[in-house]
This record gives C-alpha cells, structure tokens and sequence, in this order.
C-alpha cells in the first residue's frame, strides 16, 4: 500500500513537472495595462513603428510603454465615428483607413484625428461610392471593394483607377459577395463568401486565375472567409467550419488540418479541426493560426509537426485565454501578436524569453548524471532526474525517503556514485542508480568527536579516495571513503579562518580551495597546510565582503569568488584583485554561485537574476576588462533568486541554475538574441504633468501644431518652464530592458542615459532658443541602431528679453538722447537770441549788393569738429579767417579760394568756431547762413553781442531766399550771395581788412561790376538755362546734363560743387523748386499741377523737399502769396 501512494505521488509530481517545460512562453496587454477593451478585433503596426489594437470599444495605439485610447465622441466631429472597430490599413501616405461598425475613418497622424467622412478622400481616387472594405498591398496601391458592384484597383503612382466589375460577361469578376481581399504573388486574392478565389492582376487589368474548390464541396452555405498565403505560395482558406489549403503549384487541396497531419505522419488523436480567427508566418517559416476556441495551433511546414498552445490558469506564460480573435505578426516577421475574445493580448518573439523553467520546485543542488543529464537535488521532493534533450523529469527512487531531507549538496563521485549532503549532518552515498545506499554522519569539533547535526554545505571527492566535506559550524572534515575514518579541519587544530565553510573547489595545482564565511581558505593537500586571504596577498586590496557564498578557479587560474557585495576576481599570479558590484552592472550585489563555461565566460547567479561575465584582455594585454550583460525573470528564468551554489557548467559548455521556483538550463551558444535594431518614436508631451493634444494651447501658445511622429517641433515659451518628452520605440519584444539616450543640442553636447524604466525625458527652465532632442534605443540585448531620432525644440523668451526688444530699447534711448540734445540747442539758440533782443544790437550796413544763386535749406545740425585748412601753406602775417558751413566740401572750397591769401580755420560746427574765435581773435569771421533758425547766424548774434567779438568784422554767405528775410529782419552785415567765386570772396574780404576807406570801396565795386563772368559763373548761367527749358522732364538726369554742357559727369559734379556748393541733382532740384515758388504765386495751379509743370513725378515728394528748401509746405506758401 505505501509503495502504491508512493508511486501514485511520483507520477503526480512527474506530470506537473513535465508540465513547467514549455515551448512557449507569452507576455501580455490587458485591461489593467490601458486596453479600452479586452475583445481584440484587429492588430496593425504602422510604418511610424506604433502598434494599433482595434476593440469592441476604441481604437488603441501603442508605443510599449503607453497606451492612447481612442472612442466615438458624438460631440467631436474628428473622433471616430464608431468605438467597435474591425480592421486597419494604412496607405502610402501614412493615413490609417480605419473600418468601425458604420464604415471606415480616416486616421490623421499629423493632426492626431479623424476624418468620419471620407468622400473626399474616395473622390480624389475617382471612386463615385464608399467602398465595402478596403485593402492595401505592398506596393501602396488600393483595392477597393463596393458591394454589388466589384472591386476597383488604383495604382497610386500613376494616379490611375482601373474597375474590375462583376457580372456574368467574360472577363468579369463572377457576382458575389467578396468578404475578404489579401495579397499573393500574381496580384490581389479576391475572397467570396462561398469559398470562391479570384486572382486579379491590376497591372495586367485581368483576372489571372479562379479556383471554385470549396464551393464546389461544400453545402451553399456563405461565410466570412479568409485567405493567407505562405512563403510556399500555399493558400490557407479559413473560416469558422475549418482551414483547406491549396497547393496552387501542384493545383492540389488538402480538405482540412487533421488530413494534414494524416499526411506528415502525425497522431490521429490530435484534436486540430477548429475555426479559425486569424493566421501569419513568422521570420521561421512557422505558421500561427489563432483558433476560435483552442488557442493557437502553431504549424511547422518544415519540421512537419503541429501542436497546441492552450491557456493554464497555473503557468503566467501561456495563453490567458483560448478564444482567439485575430493574429497578426509583426512586418518585421519577429513578434506574434494574438488577440483574445476576453484577455486582451497575447505576444511571442523568439528572442522574448531566452531561459526555458524546467522542474518548478525548489532547486537546492545540481550534480552530473552521466553526459546529457542532470540530478537535480530539492527541498521537498527528494532527488530527480533531468534530461535537457527530451525534458524528461524522472524522480530516483532510492530505498531511503530523501523527500523527508533537505538536500544541500550533490557529488557525482567515482564508479557512477552520487554523493548527497543534508541539513542535519548526513551524507548519502547512493550507488547502483540509487538501490544502494550508504549513509555517513559527519562529527564535531571537540576532542571527543560525536555525531553532529550541522549543515553540510558542499562536498568534493579527490583522486586519492577522500571525500572532503564543508559544513557550517563542524569546519572541515575529510571521510576515508574505504574505512569510512572522518578527520576534521577547524580553526583551532589547523588555522582556518572560521569553522563555516560554504564551498569547496579542487585547483590546477591539486590544492583545495575554500570558501568561508570569513574570506578564503587553501589547503596543501600535500603539506597539510592552510593558506587564509582576506584580499591580496600583499594586503593592499580587501574582498569586498569576507562572506564568500561560493569560489571557483577558471582555466586562467582566475579565482571567482562569490560574495554578499559582488564578485571578487583574484589574480594569483600578479596578485591583483578586480571587483564587480552592483555599479558595474551586477544585477544584484549578492553573488550566490558562479560557474564557468566553455565560451570564455563567467555566469553568476545572484538574489536578483544571473549574469554573464564575459573576460577579455585590454588592448596591452596587461590587464582583464569584463563586459556584463544580466538577465531576470522577464528573460524567462524561473525567478529573481537563485539558492546558493545551485549552479553546474558541465564540459559541452552548458549551464544549469537553481532557484527556490524551478531550474533553467541552456546552452549559451543558443541563446536566441533580439538583433532588432529600435527605432525611437516621439509619442507625446507634458506640460505641467498635463497631456498635451495636437493643436491644445497651454497658457496662450499652440504647443505642439502637429502631432511628434509626424512633425517632430514643438513650441514654447517662458510660461513653460517645466515638459516632458514621452518615446517609445518599434521593438516590443522586451520595452522595459529599452535604454533610451538622449542629447540636447544647443544645450549639451554629451549623451546621457535615462533611468531604467523610464520612457521620457524631463527639462526645466530651459534658456530661450533652438534646440534639437537626439533619442536612441538600445534593446534589452544591447544593441542599438545609428539612427536617432530629432525634435525640435523652440524655446521662446519673454518679448522682453528678445532681440527686437532690445533692439527697440537701443532705439529708444537714441531717439531721446538726439530730442535732448536737439531740445537743448533750440533752447540755447533762443536764450542767445533774447538776450541780443533785449541788448538792442545793431548791426552796422556795409554791403547791399547779392550775387544770384540759390541753396537748398538744411535743418541737421552736424557734429564734424573743426580742423585747419591749408595747415602747411600758412603764413603768420597772412590775416587769419574763421569759416563756418555745414557741408564739410563747401568748406574745402572756401579753402581753395582762400589758399596763399588768408589763414584759414574751418568747422562745421559753430560752437567749435566760437571757442577758436575766442583764442585766436580772426580778422574775418566767414559764416555761411541756411536760414535764420542755423547756427552759423546765432554764432553771428553772439559774436555782435560779445564786447569781445563786435568789432571782429562778418561776412554772411547766403541764398537768394535768405536775402529777403535777412532784409525784413534788418540784418546789414555783408552778405554775399552764393555761388561765388574767388576773385569775388577774395576782394570782398580784402575791402573788409582795408577799413572805411569808402573811396577805396567803391573803386573795387566799380571793378567787380565791369569785370566779365568767370568760368564757374558762366557755368551756372548754363547750367541753369538747361535745366528751366526742361524743367517739365521728370526724366531729366545728371548725365544729359553734363553731356549738353560737353563735359564727364564726374567733371560736372566738382565744378557745381565749386560754383554752388550743390551736387548737380541738388543744383537740378534747387531750379525746379524756384520755378515752382514762382508758379505757387500764381493761383492758378494748385500743388499737384505745380509739381508735374516742375518736373517731379509724386506731389508728396514735391511737398518733402519744397519744405526742406522754404520751411513751409507748398499749400501755405500759396496760401501766404494769395
């Protein structure tokens, strides 16, 4: 009866073992993880990388870390028009055409919204109705499908429609119900409701085959058919009665999945006739088939096998539920999606989960059974046997109850004897396959040695026939496997370290090496001497922790020493000590068990995971450098901690680990790696924790105009100081081993890595200006793409502190420096000129005779300093002469005229003529007079008022204008009229130094009148009869004018300098603005025809200078003369 329940527990156990080895493994998306709904319709991946899941209520899209949902609103026009959603494509555009229960949306990316109607989408194709279903092949070109009238294929790069229409004419697509259109090589498949298949080529604009098996064997009963076709070009016609495949080649069908396995040989007994929901191929050839009720049946063409993956309420990694809606695999044929009626999503990719969970009980010890198997030592259940290839779990059946021990170190010792430790102190030697046992109890310390009860943590059986044995608290204790004699090691008879051992490894050099709990421990088996280290032999460098859980010795005599702070490497030759923690990419700093495999490489077991420690030598060949990569339960292995020296590398390189959930054993040369290269998708913004819509405005600024797959720019301003980037990328086979880094141009220059899980990245207070955000992945496997991914960020400041801002303030400060100083010359002309009206000053007549000519009036009033002219001609007895004229090259005239006869000093400014008058007492004061509001005529009123400065004589140089104001004012100084030349200025300032010799006075005038006009002088008659007898030709240029008068243009210019101080396109204006004067007086023109008769083509530049010359505008100057 007892050997009845214990076999009846054994195949229990063996069945729920057998049951842990799974395949495949599967990770999920539910409700709880941001699905809108749990019945999965349709799967689609977009060519932006994010994946779209259409449900019985919203649309979803995901990025891998976040879901966005969305529903019909019926009070936005640019939702969906319905939440049920049944199938999705997208076109060459980018556009998702998304079907809903009342007909298809369109999908925006670029604004994030939908258009409900699509007409003018459908029309811009030439098709007169909205399709019935809609499909896209690869070569982005549609096929439209219109009920009752037949399917329309447009080809987008030629922007051509060609309809292939039903009807009973040759030719014709047959009438029917289409329900189903895929894609296969000769062109579209068309899928009717009665079986049909219709092949249709649009670039041939012909039906190329049909096939009427299914309607022709079955009932005439309709249903929604759908078509895959493999890599093999085999045809998968199924439905909810089943699946037929056409074999379009060997134009052969195979009826149904049972007659398929029937021809691979397989059992009858499999159960595979279903309805099928949905079909694809993975990168492996291996086909998915989403069944209605079974779960999913995976089929294998070239393995030719066919088995079930079923849910099991017991196993996280299987299916959650067996009724399949859809399946869809992923473009880059990597990852299987499958959508479930009631759980959400199921995934698979081979690169998901690399570790397989065998034997899910506690695994305490790992020993050798033979070349390809293991005995696997537990808590509870005794000893079992393990074979990798077959996954066959086999309890050993011994004579002695080892499920009622804890076993806590395994040996496979010499002649096929397994040696097996225990918590109380005894060792089992278990031989002949386990029918013969032997049993051994280990003894304490004392000088009387009894039996004790300690842990035997780790055994190791020698060539020369001992068995040595590590314990936690009895020391170390040698058993004379043929007498059967126990010698015990202890810290008080042979200087260990400490009496607790936790490891036991046998070196290069024949010497046994111990791990203790207060660092490690060799003996000389040969000398009987103990060696302990706490560090390096010279001392300098200490373990990081003297807790040693486990030491091995590695073929490069590397000691790897497992320790509670990381992984202790010491180098015995060079005695030098590297360390791995936590820091350096440990997935925890409690190493629990290392082992070395046949790749050069180091696997370490720890309280969070296994790593894998690849060695390798620096560039010198001096040194070792590690590179780690870690691995967690999201890998598939059976938990996050592993028990303590659970680990055994056998010689063909493969690993085998234990942990308190179950083993994993692989092979690291077949670890199955994901290669994928991510790409980083932008997929949202905050501001202020906020999540910002395409279009929102936050605080007065559109943030984000288009949505960031698409655009890739945001805006912003000082009133948004802190957002926050969200990416994700197109690998989902593992998103949270991602590593996204980023850089922030026109910010930093360096990278940086963001914190694990964490799929965005945060700035704050962010100066004004243009940056662009560089993101890229990393997978879970390390690798990464050399693309990245940009945004553009406009960070705008506060107008403020902007560039035209501060260009206005520039402005500003300019234009009020230039009133003030205006404001204060104005104001000092005035008081000069009140205290001289109040004084009562007179000025004496000497000259009443002007010259003609004419000048344009000047208001700016120039800052140029004074500078001598003619410095080097100068003689001290020449009578000196102080000149003052705006125009700084009437001034070098002046200087011309005077040069060998006068000393001169000249300025255009007249306060520095004053100071120079001042200091050097001129005999002749020459000042050239715009207008009676110039400084040159208050400089002569100061000089008049100056008792200092009266009798210094005046000569005033003006215009004809100037003339009559200075005469209605009074003014009797000597005025000469411009131009004048130089004999002119010269006598007329020699009379001046002559005195009041009137006699003499009147003989020069007398020879001035007599005298023939000079060169200039006739030059301005010239000039100016050219100009009046064209004085209409608002074309009349400097050019014609110098031509007529038969000289160059440069030539003219310097000689109208010289004669009237005016350029020839001022000499022109300044003729120009006297006629008009003179037909302003006459009221007969009003402005506008008075400007036209004077040659200037727009009356509002007329006005400008005419105000420029007289002070007044044309229609007052008429006004006054009326």
């Amino acid at each position: 009866m007892n050997i009845r329940c214990l076999f009846l527990s054994l195949s229990f156990l063996l069945i729920s073992l057998v049951a842990g080895a799974k395949e495949y493994m599967f990770r999920h998306i539910e409700a709880d993880e941001g699905l809108s709904n749990s019945q999965i319709n349709t799967i689609y991946q977009d060519t932006r990388g994010f994946m779209w899941f259409g449900t019985s209520s919203g649309l979803n899209r995901y990025d891998g870390y976040q879901m966005k949902v969305y529903r019909s609103n019926k009070n936005d026009a640019h939702s969906l028009p319905d939440s049920y959603i049944r199938n999705i494509c997208e076109d060459a555009t980018g556009l998702l055409w998304i079907e809903t229960s009342v007909g298809y949306a369109i999908y925006h990316p670029q604004t994030d919204n939908f258009d409900r109607d699509i007409r003018q989408h459908i029309f811009q194709y030439g098709l007169a109705e909205e399709p019935t279903s809609v499909f896209v092949d690869k070569k982005s070109n549609f096929w439209f499908y219109v009920a009752g009238k037949g399917c329309y294929w447009y080809n987008v790069a030629q922007k051509l429609l060609f309809p292939f229409e039903q009807g009973e004419e040759a030719g014709m697509l047959p009438v029917g119900d289409i329900v189903y259109i895929t894609e296969c090589k000769e062109g579209a498949l068309l899928v009717y409701n009665s079986g049909l298949l219709v092949c249709v080529n649009g670039d041939m604009r012909r039906i190329v085959w049909m096939n009427d098996y299914i309607p022709s064997k079955t009932a005439p009963r309709k249903h929604n058919y759908s078509a895959f076709v493999d890599k093999n070009e085999n045809v998968w016609v199924y439905s909810i009665p089943g699946v037929r495949i056409y074999n379009k080649e060997q134009n052969k069908w195979i009826p149904s999945m049972s007659a398929l396995a029937e021809q691979w040989g397989l059992p009858e007994d499999i159960e595979i006739d279903n309805g099928i929901m949905g079909m694809g191929q993975d990168k492996n050839g291996v086909l998915w088939l989403a069944t209605r009720h079974h779960g999913l049946l995976i089929v294998d063409p070239q393995a030719k096998s066919i088995k079930w993956e079923k849910a099991s309420e017991t196993d996280a990694r299987s299916l959650k539920h067996n009724s399949m809606r859809t399946l869809y695999v992923s473009p880059d044929k990597d990852v299987v999606w499958a959508g479930a009626a009631k759980s959400g999503l199921a995934y698979y990719s081979g690169s998901m989960f690399k570790f397989h969970t065998d034997v899910k009980v506690d695994v305490t010890a790992i020993a050798p059974n033979g070349k390809d198997a293991y005995w696997v030592g537990t808590s509870k259940h005794g000893i079992l046997s393990y074979h990798p290839g077959t996954r066959k779990i086999t309890p050993l059946q011994t004579p002695v109850d080892l499920s009622k021990h804890e076993i806590f170190s395994l040996y496979a010792g010499r002649e096929g004897s397994l040696w097996v430790a225990t918590n109380k102190g005894l060792i089992f030697r278990l031989q002949a396959g386990g029918k013969s046992v032997t049993n051994y109890q280990i003894v304490t310390i004392g000088p009387d040695p009894v039996p004790a009860t300690h842990v035997i943590t780790d055994l190791l059986e020698d060539d020369r026939g001992y068995l040595w044995i590590a314990t936690l608290g009895a020391g170390l204790q040698r058993l004379d496997i043929r007498t059967g004699k126990i010698t015990v090691y202890s810290v008080a008879r042979n200087s260990l370290p400490t009496d607790r051992i936790n490891s036991l490894e046998l070196t290069r050099s024949r010497n046994l090496l111990m791990g203790t709990t207060n660092g490690v421990a060799v003996l000389d088996l040969e000398k009987n001497i103990v060696t302990s280290y706490s560090g390096t032999r010279e001392g300098n460098t200490p373990y990081t922790s003297p807790y040693v859980n486990h030491v091995i010795e590695d073929h490069r005599g590397l000691w790897w020493i497992a320790t509670r702070d990381g992984v202790n490497i010491y180098d015995t030759k060079n005695d030098q000590l590297d360390v791995i923690g936590a820091a350096e990419g440990l997935a925890n700093a409690v190493v629990l068990g290392v082992g070395c495999s046949g790749d050069e490489s180091v696997w370490a077991s720890t309280a969070g995971g296994i790593c894998n420690i690849v060695v390798e030598k620096n560039e010198t060949g001096t040194d070792y450098i590690y590179r780690i990569y870690t691995y967690s339960e999201n890998d598939g292995l059976q938990g996050y901690e592993f028990n303590q020296r659970s680990i055994w590398v056998n010689s063909e390189g493969e690993v085998a680990m234990g942990g308190t959930h179950g083993m994993n054993v692989f092979n690291p040369a077949e670890l199955v790696y994901n290669k994928k290269q991510p790409k980083v998708i932008f997929s949202g913004l905050r501001v202020f924790d906020h999540e910002v819509k395409v279009g929102e405005e936050v605080r007065g600024t559109v943030v984000m105009p288009k949505a960031l797959a698409h655009d890739g720019q945001i805006y912003l301003t000082h009133l948004h100081p802190s957002f926050t980037v969200l990416f994700g990328s197109d690998d989902f086979s593992m998103p949270e081993k991602t590593r996204f880094q980023y850089k922030l141009e026109g910010f930093d220059e360096n990278w940086y890595e963001c914190t694990p899980l964490r799929n965005g990245v945060t700035f704050t207070n962010l100066s004004p200006g243009d940056y662009v955000l560089k993101v890229k992945a990393v997978n879970g496997d390390g690798y990464s793409s050399n693309e990245t991914s940009h945004l553009r960020i406009v960070v705008e400041g506060p107008f403020w502190s902007t560039t035209w801002a501060i260009l206005l303030y520039i402005a500003v400060l300019l234009l009020l420096l230039w009133m003030f100083v205006r404001v204060w010359k104005r104001n000092e002309r005035l008081r000069i000129k009140k205290e001289l009206l109040a004084d009562g000053a007179l000025f004496a007549a000497t000259d009443n005779n002007y010259t003609t000519g004419d000048a344009v009036i000047n208001e700016d009033n120039s800052d140029a300093v004074g500078q001598p002219a003619a410095e080097s001609e100068m003689v001290e007895d020449l009578p000196m002469v102080v000149a003052v004229d705006e125009n700084a090259e009437y001034l070098t005239y002046i200087s011309d005229c005077l040069s060998g006869t006068f000393r001169l000093f000249s300025s255009t400014d007249a306060e520095v003529a004053w100071n120079q008058i001042m200091e050097q007492r001129p005999d002749v004061v020459l000042l050239s007079v715009s207008s009676i509001d110039s400084e040159a005529y208050f400089l002569c009123h100061r000089l008049k008022a100056d008792e200092n400065t009266a009798d210094i004589p005046v000569v005033l140089l003006i215009t004809r204008q100037m003339k009559d104001e200075l005469e209605a004012i009074g003014v009797d100084d000597v005025c000469l009229v411009k131009p004048v030349t130089k004999d002119h200025l010269q006598k007329r300032l020699q009379i001046l130094l002559a005195g009041n010799d009137v006699q003499a006075v009147e003989t020069l005038e007398t020879t001035l009148g007599q005298t023939a006009l000079s060169g200039e002088e006739q030059l301005i008659v010239d000039a100016t009869r050219y100009v009046e007898e064209n004085i209409s030709r608002p074309d009349l240029s400097v050019e014609e004018m110098a031509h007529q008068l038969g000289m160059s243009r440069a030539h003219l210019y310097k000689c109208l300098m010289a004669a009237s101080g005016k350029t020839p396109i001022e000499f022109i204006r300044s003729i120009r603005l006297k006629r008009a004067a003179e037909l302003l007086k006459d009221s007969r023109y009003n402005v506008s025809e008075v400007a036209y008769q004077v040659g200037f083509n727009n009356p509002r530049y007329f006005a400008k200078y005419f105000s420029e010359v007289y002070g007044i505008l044309p229609s007052t100057y008429q006004e006054k003369y009326k």
